[in-house]
């Protein structure tokens, strides 16, 4: 007597054919072949532009340039200490100083070879911008010495906007525009 007597049978079924595509292990080889020395690439091409010095566009950070300029801006630092908007007879005489000293900057930039300025952009545009506000004090300088109180007239950029923040964004630390120049009196109506 058989075992199986009296049992019903299963039906018959063809063997599962063999498994077509790769076993996981290889999968999972082949995509952390592709991704570990993609993100390590990533890594490698980050670390190297953060850490190498590159030019930023919006600075001044030629080694040629910061060395023209170091001494002007010294100079100027120095006169502008000198200033006091407390002593209105001698503020007209303590402005010509400052903006005698202060052409030393975009004079120094000028002098330059174009091919350094081209290679440091915002220097020759950082020049222009003093030059604009030393105007501006020269023609504070007139109005006080003629005794007729006029409004300091900070110079504009294209967009309306006050030169001294992207003469500061872009200077070198040291040569921003000094504190004092803000505060000359914007608002003076005359007597």
């Amino acid at each position: 007597m058989s075992l199986t007597a009296g049992l019903p049978r299963a039906p018959w079924r063809p063997p599962e054919p063999p498994r077509r595509g790769l076993p996981t292990i290889v999968v999972v080889t082949i995509v952390v072949a592709i991704v570990l020395p993609t993100v390590a690439a990533v890594g490698v091409f980050g670390w190297a532009f953060w850490a190498y010095p590159h030019d930023r566009i919006d600075l001044i950070d030629d080694p040629e340039v910061l060395e023209v300029i170091a001494g002007p801006c010294d100079a100027m630092r120095d006169t502008a200490g000198r200033i006091d908007l407390g002593a209105p007879s001698t503020l007209s005489d303590a402005l010509t100083r400052f903006s005698t000293t202060a052409r030393g900057i975009p004079e120094a930039v000028s002098a330059l070879d174009h091919d350094v300025l081209d290679g440091d952009r915002p220097a020759a545009a950082w020049a222009d911008d003093w030059n604009a506000l030393l105007d501006a004090v020269d023609v504070q300088v007139v109005s006080l010495r003629n005794g007729v109180p006029s409004p300091f007239a900070m110079p504009l950029t294209e967009d309306g906007y006050s030169v001294v923040a992207r003469m500061d964004l872009a200077g070198p630390d040291g040569c921003e525009v000094p504190a004092v120049l803000r505060r000359l009196p914007s608002d003076v109506t005359p007597p």
